[in-house]
């Protein structure tokens, strides 16, 4: 989730730079941002999802960054799977194009 509010500060920094120089921009750009938030706000529902399956599977409460590390590894102990398929799901690195 930091990912994503990092990339969106990111962007909308960018967006601002180019409004600053070329007020022409600044429809398309305000445009993009909320676009940029809304995606923000997508992923953010797409990890409240994944929380829950999480509780859901291994009944472990990971919401909201909960510092529960030993609960946590306890519960990898018990479900070498889970952590298995974790580390293949990782977020695709956007690549900025040309």
């Amino acid at each position: 989730m930091e990912l994503v509010e990092g990339l969106n500060n990111q962007v909308v920094r960018e967006l601002l730079t180019y409004m600053m120089s070329d007020p022409k921009t600044i429809k398309r750009a305000v445009q993009l941002m909320i676009v940029c938030r809304c995606l923000e706000r997508i992923a953010d529902h797409a990890t409240n999802i994944a929380e829950d399956v999480i509780f859901m599977v291994d009944a472990l409460v990971i919401k909201h960054h909960a510092d529960t590390k030993g609960e946590k590894d306890q519960a990898d102990q018990k479900n070498p799977e889970r952590v298995q398929s974790e580390l293949q799901i990782q977020p695709a690195s956007i690549q900025k194009g040309d």
